[in-house]
């Protein structure tokens, strides 16, 4: 969008010292993408994708336009679930695009270390694509069970009982990485609710 175009403009000045530039989300690396067509950034770029096949496309000029932005930097997915359609989609030659599978930190994300009454169902994100609305139906039909959700999506309007809606946001931190990592130990279960898409939402 031109919001994110106008505010990868105003980063450009920090990144001359670097030497090489690594966006971690598809509208900074499109945003920076466009300056580096126009010039205005010579460093190389590489951009992490999550979901930039999830936007429809409504014009062959916006499709070219968007592979012609690919091709300016070393696209890297977080999975390659959307490999095959990113490249049949902007026609972009095998091995442009790179897939660098999301990891996690087993270190910090362990068990717990004392053994726990481990109960409850949780489930954590703020993707577009998680379908939470699904999940708070479910938790109608189990009412003896406690369901935990923890986004900063919006609240529907009327809960069940047995549902509780926390925010969680990564920025503002409402709940720490230890609190978190406390509460997935205490669940008996976690769901990653989702739409059907090929964008490695809850990966």
């Amino acid at each position: 969008t031109a919001d994110w175009i106008a505010r990868c403009r105003r980063v450009l000045p920090r990144l001359r010292g670097a030497d090489v530039v690594v966006s971690t989300a598809s509208e900074i690396s499109f945003g920076l993408a466009f300056w580096k067509a126009l010039g205005m950034m010579q460093k190389p770029l590489v951009g992490i994708l999550c979901g930039a096949v999830k936007y429809p496309i409504a014009s062959e000029i916006r499709r070219r336009f968007v592979a012609s932005l690919l091709k300016k930097f070393q696209p890297v997915l977080f999975a390659d679930s959307e490999l095959p359609e990113i490249e049949r989609r902007f026609g972009l030659p095998s091995g442009l695009v790179s897939v660098g599978w999301f990891g996690v930190d087993d270190r910090f994300w362990t068990l717990p270390e004392k053994s726990v009454r481990r109960e409850g169902v949780l489930a954590v994100g703020n993707d577009s694509r998680r379908d939470f609305l699904t999940l708070v139906e479910a938790a109608k039909f189990l009412p003896e069970i406690r369901f935990t959700i923890i986004t900063r999506r919006e609240k529907p309007r009327i809960l069940p009982l047995n549902v509780e809606w926390r925010l969680g946001d990564w920025k503002e931190a409402p709940i720490t990485d230890e609190g978190l990592r406390a509460l997935y130990q205490q669940a008996a279960c976690v769901v990653v609710p989702l739409e059907e898409c090929i964008q490695p939402s809850g990966q």
